[in-house]
């Protein structure tokens, strides 16, 4: 539940702090919406775009040695790790706490002797034994807050003080890539499958990401001539007019670059019916098709189950393995193989013990899950927190900070040095 939250006497209504709290998310949604209709466009806004560069950035993103690419795949509202991941080691005070909405140990698949999944996850369990998977513990961060809207910022920025308003791919796009509109790259730095674009690209300037509502309707944007961007003045005036001639040309090139990568190539498997598996079925065009992007972002909604938990919380993740399933059989008989890694990402778990409506209130920590790559390792990394040891709210306290698992992406499967993974994550000792 949000912070100071108390639910209503009657079931499936919450308080009224609640309601701001997601009216609030809501607004902002709606905002960042603005312009993104039809069928794609980059999200370049703020004012006129002021170059500038960081000699020392130095990485290997996009350099001929490194193809990697990264899916972010968020899971909005707060997933309840723990009926995602059961710790059987401690199935009674799990059992004790979610007398109604726990799994049953009948009804679990183990994974290993620790811990188990629903047996509704196959897929999830075929990917597992595939070695396509790493689940990381207790993810999470000190005092957390309790908010969806807060705690996705500080997800997004990397500062828990909430007293940042740049993304950690904003940041590091900004400084590599000064001259990104009048220079724009052959391929999207980052692609967005979705009606908004993400804080996670967001620069102090601009957001980075190209963002895709309706890819079917990229083949209907008329070709036009692209403008002539050489001695645009110094007037402001002129700059401001060559700034959106710029991402004018930007937007008509990559909207061709991508809908050749995605008619160029097909999906071989099911996805099914969900909203995940559809944006996954997207994200596997675009790689298989050559496309050349390097991160991409995908969301499943709904994971705020305060109500009513058991049935939709399966949906979702049914949603998730069948489409995680289907995209990795996809990319390993194309020569992206071992070349794609995902990453879930959710602005926190659930408490621990259910409430009166058969669901779950916010929480803490979470597992996060790492699909495919080298990165996988097939294993579970990090502390299981203490079920005993709660905090003050009765939630689990973190065992892992999700910037170390931001952290290890950029430097394992970016190759970037400690330097430049501490600047993009604001780490203190950045200009060591």
């Amino acid at each position: 539940m949000c912070k100071n939250e108390k639910t209503s006497k009657t079931p499936g209504h919450l308080s009224p702090e609640h309601d701001y709290e997601h009216d609030r998310y809501s607004r902002r949604s709606f905002l960042q919406t603005l312009g993104l209709a039809g069928g794609g466009c980059i999200v370049l806004g703020g004012g006129l775009y002021a170059a500038y560069s960081n000699p020392d950035l130095i990485s290997g993103l996009f350099s001929d040695h490194n193809d990697n690419v990264l899916v972010l795949i968020q899971l909005e509202g707060g997933n309840d790790g723990l009926n995602t991941i059961v710790p059987v080691f401690d199935y009674d005070v799990y059992a004790r706490n979610r007398p109604a909405i726990g799994h049953m140990e009948r009804d679990l698949i183990r994974l290993t002797e620790n811990y188990a999944i629903p047996k509704y996850l196959k897929n999830f369990e075929s990917l597992w034994k595939d070695g396509e998977v790493n689940v990381l513990n207790g993810v999470g961060y000190q005092n957390q807050n309790l908010s969806h809207f807060r705690s996705s910022k500080i997800w997004s920025s990397c500062n828990p003080d909430n007293k940042e308003d740049s993304g950690w791919w904003g940041r590091y796009f900004e400084q590599a890539y000064p001259d990104f509109v009048s220079n724009a790259p052959k391929a999207p730095l980052a692609i967005q499958i979705g009606h908004r674009g993400s804080m996670v690209f967001e620069g102090n300037r601009s957001n980075f990401a190209f963002s895709l509502s309706n890819i079917e309707q990229l083949r209907n944007i008329p070709k036009n001539p692209l403008y002539d961007l050489a001695n645009p003045g110094e007037s402001i005036y002129k700059n401001q007019l060559s700034y959106v001639k710029g991402i004018s040309n930007a937007t008509q090139v990559y909207s061709e670059v991508i809908n050749t990568a995605y008619t160029s190539s097909a999906n071989k498997f099911d996805y099914g019916k969900g909203s995940l598996g559809k944006q996954l079925a997207t994200v596997a065009r675009l790689i298989k098709g050559g496309l050349g992007s390097k991160i991409y972002m995908v969301s499943l909604t709904g994971f705020d189950t305060h109500v009513n938990q058991v049935n939709w919380h399966r949906k979702l993740l049914e949603d998730l393995s069948q489409s995680i399933r289907a995209f990795y059989s996809d990319i390993n008989e194309s020569h992206m193989k071992g070349k794609v890694m995902s990453v879930t990402i959710s602005e926190f778990g659930r408490r621990l013990k259910e409430n009166a409506s058969k669901g779950t209130d916010h929480g803490t920590a979470s597992p996060m899950f790492i699909f495919g790559g080298k990165a996988a390792h097939n294993g579970f990394t990090g502390s299981h927190p203490d079920l005993t040891q709660l905090d003050q709210n009765g939630n689990l306290i973190p065992t892992t900070d999700f910037r170390d698992v931001y952290g290890m992406i950029l430097d394992e499967w970016f190759g970037m040095n400690s330097k430049d993974v501490n600047q993009i994550l604001l780490r203190s000792d950045a200009s060591s």
